[in-house]
Order: structure tokens, then C-alpha cells, then sequence
């Protein structure tokens, strides 16, 4: 144990020698690693409706895709992001070195004990050191942020705020599965993370570092009062939203937190299309063959997540899609991380370090992205308006997914390729 920890010490010392921006390839280089494996996860549970298997279990995969996909893929992305473009050297100090290693650890953990026993002793385990480490990180940042004035900064904090009000939910899950199974309160405990964590954390945190680049790169503050509006009715709006996804509190007070659902989310609605002229207020920035369509598939991606959960909201649609919730929920779920939070985070690696990812690595992922969206909400869709499926779906998805773990390989290798020239 003691050889361990002084090789520990060793390594830290040695990658603290880096440079910021090489620290913050390496970072972003294992957040990619992830997202290869939950992508190529993805697949796998495409192909199970194909050729069904026993092990690992289609349940144990799902955790493991669902949770590495958020917490190793966008939440290493973000966060090493604000770090650094924070401050550069602070990217190296020991503490952050030691925190983002336990965190890979713990993930890559996750990524072999969720297919293998799923939910269980190992899983919670590993689960708890992420969350403790990621508190301790994300309380690190925050502090930092504090002497940080600009409203760009105000979006990361509150997002960091929402994030521990996500990972309450977190602590319930293991306990009430336990207890009581995959019951009602289960799936309450669920909808309140991921709610939290998508609309509170990473809607708010890439808010904050797009506004920090546009400040940045341009001193754009032409729309300041706007964006500074569009900041404080927004991040009120994401509690009153939280209902659309708890069917329990919805049947027990129907009347009432329908209301609230629906007023929220129209709220919601109307908040992102009056930001609709802040988010074009971007196109005048630099421009690249690869940004301006990264910047019309994050900004549509969350146009139409938020017009989905609009028309949700409504309560005869609201009770008509509970029998369908498989592909459309997938569709939606997918809208937000493949659409909205993954290609922002290219867009931003891109805009702020002149990184120059795959093009045919990007092309692939974001074709496999687009079709299987279509064929999801296509598949809902037809059932909603009870229409039959559409023929040979499972092995269409199947096909098309196969482009999205390939598109991230791609944009792996030439991570590799480029970090050479740091």
C-alpha cells in the first residue's frame, strides 16, 4: 500500500510538469475514451433486439451507458474546461491531478462491475467514491469562481449548484432498490437526477462557457441585459419542469402540479426563443468549416428538447405518451447529450483551442445521430397515432448506431495524432 501511494505521488509529480493545455488534452482525451465505450455500449443494446443475450444483461449495460455517458464523457469535458480556461496553471496543481484520477478510476470501474452485477455491492461502491471526489472537485471550482465576476461565471455556479441538488437523488437510488425494488419511487428518484443534472448542470455550465468564449474572443457584450434576463428566468424555470417527470406527485395533486408542469415548461419555451436571438449573436464569431454546423445542431438540438417538453407538458398528450415512453424518452434523452451537450462540447474544444477534430470521425457520429433520432420519434410517433411499427426497426437502429461509436474512434485517433503537437 505504501509502494502505491508513493508511486501515486511520483506520477503526480510528474504530469504536474505538463503544461495546462497538454494537461487539458490528456483530460479531454480520457472523457473521449468514454464516450467511445458508452457509444460502443449503445450499440451493444441495439444489437441485443437483434440477437438477444442473457449476459451481460440488457439492464446492466443500460446502467453502465447511461451513467459513464454523463458523468465520464460530458462531466470530465466540462469541468476540465472551466478549469482551465479559468486558469490555465491551476489545471496542474496536485489536488485537481489526484481528484480527476480517482474519478477516472472510479469510472472505468463502472464501466466493468455495472454489466457484470449491475446495481449492486461493487457498482455502489464505486459510484459513491465518484460522487465524493466529484463534490470535492465541483467545491473547488466554485470557490474559484467566486472571485470570478461576469454573468458567464454565474451560469457555471448555479449549474454547480444544481448538480448537488442531482446527486441527492443518487444516494436514494441503491437504498430504495434495495428496500423496495424498481418500484414507483424508484423511477421518481431517477427522473430527479437526471432532470437536475441535464437542465440544471450541463444545460447551465455550457451556457456559461459559450458566453465566456463569446466574451472572451470578441468582448461581446451587446446583448449583456439579455443574456443576464434570459440567465435568471431560466434557471428559475428548471424547478417547476421537474414535474413533467414525476408522474407520482402528478397523480397524487393532479390539478395543481399540472399547472405548475405546464406553466413551467411554457415558461421554458418562451425563455429559449427569446434566447434565440442571443444564441445567433454567435454566428458573428469566428467561423470554420465545422463550426457554424456544430453550432445549428447544439442550438437546434435544444430548440426542439425544449419544444418536446412543451408539448409533453400538455396534459392529453402527457397521458397518451406514458404508453410509449421507450423511444420517445430515448429520442428526447438522446436529443439533449448527443445533440445539444456533445456537439457543444466540440464546438467549444474547437472555438478555444483551435482543435481540429475528425471531420469524417464527426461526420459519422453525428449521421448515426440524426438518422436513429428519426427512426426513434419516427417508431413513437406511428405507435402514438396507432399506426403500425415501422418494418425491420430494431435492425435499422441497429445498423445506425454501429456509425456512432466508429465516429468517436475516429475523432479518438486524431486526439492522439494532435496531442503529439502540443
Amino acid at each position: 500500500m505504501r509502494k502505491y501511494f508513493i508511486s501515486l505521488h511520483v506520477e503526480i509529480l510528474i504530469v504536474s510538469l505538463m503544461s495546462g493545455k497538454k494537461r487539458f488534452y490528456l483530460l479531454f482525451r480520457n472523457a473521449l475514451v468514454f464516450f467511445a465505450v458508452t457509444s460502443l455500449y449503445g450499440w451493444i443494446m441495439r444489437m441485443y433486439k437483434v440477437w438477444p443475450n442473457d449476459f451481460p444483461q440488457y439492464g446492466n449495460i443500460l446502467q453502465a451507458h447511461s451513467h459513464v455517458a454523463f458523468l465520464g464523457w460530458g462531466f470530465i469535458a466540462v469541468t476540465a474546461m472551466i478549469i482551465y480556461l479559468t486558469d490555465e496553471n491551476w489545471i496542474n496543481q496536485p489536488g485537481i491531478i489526484k481528484k480527476y484520477k480517482f474519478i477516472n478510476i472510479s469510472l472505468a470501474g463502472l464501466l466493468i462491475s455495472f454489466p457484470i452485477e449491475g446495481y449492486k455491492v461493487f457498482s455502489i461502491v464505486l459510484l459513491t467514491v465518484f460522487l465524493i471526489v466529484s463534490y470535492l472537485l465541483l467545491f473547488d471550482i466554485y470557490k474559484r469562481l467566486q472571485s470570478e465576476e461576469g454573468l458567464e461565471f454565474q451560469f457555471m455556479k448555479t449549474g454547480i449548484l444544481y448538480y448537488y441538488v442531482s446527486s441527492i437523488a443518487l444516494w436514494a437510488v441503491p437504498v430504495i432498490k434495495v428496500i423496495y425494488g424498481k418500484n414507483t419511487l424508484y423511477y421518481e428518484a431517477v427522473g430527479f437526477y437526471m432532470h437536475f443534472l441535464y437542465n440544471g448542470f450541463f444545460t447551465l455550465t455550457l451556457f456559461g462557457l459559450i458566453c465566456l468564449y463569446a466574451y472572451r474572443t470578441r468582448g461581446y457584450y451587446e446583448y449583456y441585459q439579455q443574456q443576464k434576463i434570459f440567465y435568471k428566468l431560466f434557471s428559475i424555470s428548471i424547478i417547476p419542469t421537474f414535474f413533467l417527470v414525476s408522474y407520482t406527485l402528478r397523480d397524487s395533486h393532479p390539478d395543481v402540479l399540472m399547472y405548475v408542469s405546464v406553466t413551467g415548461a411554457s415558461f421554458q419555451l418562451l425563455i429559449v426563443l427569446y434566447g434565440i436571438r442571443l444564441f445567433f449573436s454567435f454566428l458573428k464569431l469566428r467561423s470554420g468549416y465545422m463550426l457554424l454546423p456544430l453550432f445549428i445542431g447544439f442550438s437546434l438540438s435544444y430548440i426542439l428538447k425544449t419544444l418536446f417538453q412543451f408539448l409533453a407538458s400538455i396534459p392529453v398528450i402527457h397521458h397518451e405518451i406514458t404508453s410509449y415512453t421507450t423511444w420517445l424518452f430515448i429520442g428526447y434523452i438522446h436529443l439533449f447529450t448527443l445533440g445539444f451537450m456533445s456537439t457543444s462540447i466540440f464546438w467549444l474544444v474547437y472555438n478555444f483551442f483551435r482543435y481540429k477534430h475528425s471531420f469524417f470521425g464527426l461526420l459519422s457520429l453525428f449521421i448515426g445521430v440524426i438518422i436513429s433520432e428519426l427512426l426513434l420519434f419516427a417508431q413513437g410517433g406511428l405507435q402514438y397515432f396507432g399506426y403500425d411499427s415501422i418494418p425491420q426497426f430494431d435492425v435499422l437502429m441497429a445498423s445506425v448506431s454501429f456509425l456512432m461509436p466508429f465516429g468517436v474512434l475516429l475523432v479518438l485517433i486524431s486526439h492522439y495524432q494532435n496531442s503529439r503537437n502540443v
